[in-house]
């Protein structure tokens, strides 16, 4: 007699989505050249911040193996 199917196993949860990191500030800007001859140049603002790194999404958990039928 041949023995009945094993049951599936169950599907395992997705993981988590991560956090998208913060926007960076953005550079202040430089100050215009005083007027003259030839006006200084105004200084260039500094550059903003770069955005932290989001935390990656954690790995779902597999589903239990199924049960073997028997012979």
């Amino acid at each position: 007699v041949k023995g009945k199917g094993g049951l599936v196993g169950d599907i395992g949860f997705p993981g988590n989505k991560g956090e998208h990191g913060k926007v960076g500030i953005p550079g202040d800007v430089g100050l215009p050249g005083s007027p003259g001859l030839l006006g200084i140049a105004g200084m260039k603002g500094d550059p903003g911040l770069p955005g932290s790194s989001g935390h990656p999404g954690t790995t779902g958990l597999p589903g239990p193996s199924g049960l073997i039928g028997p012979k």
